[in-house]
């Protein structure tokens, strides 16, 4: 684990390079790269995305060739997801195949995403750049959307079917959970170049700026992913000589900050009608088994509909996409990823869709003194409690975050072996020790 530190150092990863000197053009790979999850954040569900998706599989095409299909962990699992629902459909088993048929494309283009970013990624300063790109295009995307929407700025409920939010350009709109989660993004990124002491410029109001975009919007799933990236990373992944002392002072500081907020959201009348009353509505019928807010109460006869689906097809499913078709559905999917993937396709496919995840999870628990290891263990600890309240196995930026994750430990194993071949030399004797 003290190993971790060391392993990249302070300055990041050196890229690969060959005999061909083609780093630069690889370089300009990492900008297609980081263009391609800008426009993820922008318009996704457009013709945009897949238009920079499109150029970046080229450039991978052309540069990556002899990497293309590398057998990476989290390649080979989700190629394997995308063949079981494909296999599924193809031989019947699915209640609406043109519902199936639409996510099967979808999850086709994440895994050709996952595919050219473990071709791309070949050191953190990568990642890095993904990341500044991210917060850049969080903060355009607010300050456009404060902009357009800005007479329903404190109407509680920023971004809701009365005040969507149309995307520039293209055709399409931001929906009212993930507009919120582009701040938590960008806070939990603005966290990691803070503990890495490379701050980005005006770290603490841009902090500020995302907090209150995401209370404008009354997200409850973002305000949990904010906190995650503000004050939980940074505390459970500060550096290990800290003084335990010092680290109580942070957990009751923490506690603190946790319990001024819900007293000023729970107490105050604006903060109240923004936020305050959905959580009240979910922990009252949490407590009284009798959710009366509408959207605990519709989640509730939504799991209700999931598990009955499941018990009554728990091996094969009824079809990848298809609770929608089922009453009590709301036509939609069944904000919870573990039973949306249980009632799409059975166990089967939900044991290689968590098998990545939790073979991550362990590898990045061992070298979470690493700040960018402690980022991603940050993000997998909280899509846990994600994936229990909505659907993400079909979204693009999990897909792009999960590749990240899957590149940087592909990254860090690959440095450690060199790290050990040149450590040691001369059946075993340390380089150091055969110099002196």
């Amino acid at each position: 684990m003290e190993r971790a530190l060391t392993v990249f150092g302070d300055s990041g990863l050196s890229p690969l390079t060959d005999s061909r000197g083609i780093v630069i053009r690889r370089d300009i790979c990492a900008v297609l790269l980081a263009i391609y999850a800008a426009c993820v954040f922008i318009w996704d569900y457009t013709i945009a995305y897949q238009a920079a998706l499109v150029v970046m599989l080229g450039a991978t095409l052309a540069l990556y060739r002899g990497r293309l299909l590398r057998l990476s962990p989290y390649f080979v699992t989700s190629g394997l997801f995308l063949l079981y629902f494909l296999i599924h459909t193809c031989v019947g088993l699915s209640g609406n195949v043109k519902y199936s048929a639409e996510y099967l494309v979808t999850l086709t283009i994440n895994l050709v995403a996952v595919m050219c970013i473990l071709c791309i990624v070949d050191s953190p300063r990568k990642i890095e750049l993904v990341m500044k790109v991210l917060i850049f295009t969080a903060f355009a995307i607010w300050i456009y959307a404060l902009i357009v929407e800005r007479k329903h700025l404190f109407s509680g409920m920023l971004g809701a079917k009365h005040a969507t939010i149309p995307k520039p350009i293209f055709k399409g709109r931001y929906s009212h959970n993930n507009l919120p989660m582009f701040a938590g993004y960008a806070v939990l990124f603005l966290s990691y170049f803070r503990i890495k002491h490379r701050p980005i410029p005006f770290t603490w109001p841009l902090n500020a700026f995302f907090l209150a975009c995401v209370l404008l919007t009354g997200a409850r799933k973002a305000l949990v992913f904010t906190m995650f990236g503000m004050l939980v990373y940074p505390l459970m992944f500060s550096k290990k000589q800290e003084r335990s002392a010092n680290k109580t002072v942070k957990i009751l500081g923490l506690a603190g900050c946790v319990i001024v907020a819900f007293y000023l959201i729970m107490t105050n009348e604006t903060l109240y009608a923004m936020i305050g009353n959905r959580f009240a509505g979910f922990i009252d019928g949490l407590l009284e088994g009798d959710f009366t807010e509408s959207s605990a109460r519709s989640r509730s006869i939504m799991f209700t509909t999931a598990l009955a689906s499941a018990k009554d097809h728990p091996l094969l499913g009824i079809g990848l996409n298809n609770f929608r078709t089922l009453e009590g559905s709301f036509s939609t999917w069944s904000h919870n990823n573990f039973l949306e993937i249980l009632v799409s396709g059975g166990l089967l496919p939900l044991l290689i869709y968590y098998s990545y995840p939790v073979y991550a999870f362990i590898r990045l628990v061992k070298i979470r003194k690493d700040p960018m290891a402690g980022l991603f263990l940050s993000y997998m600890i909280y899509i846990v409690i994600h994936d229990c309240l909505t659907v993400s196995y079909i979204g693009r930026t999990t897909g792009l975050l999960m590749g990240l994750i899957a590149a940087y430990l592909e990254i860090y194993d690959r440095q450690r072996r060199r790290r050990d071949a040149s450590f040691h030399d001369n059946d075993g004797i340390p380089v150091e020790a055969c110099e002196e």
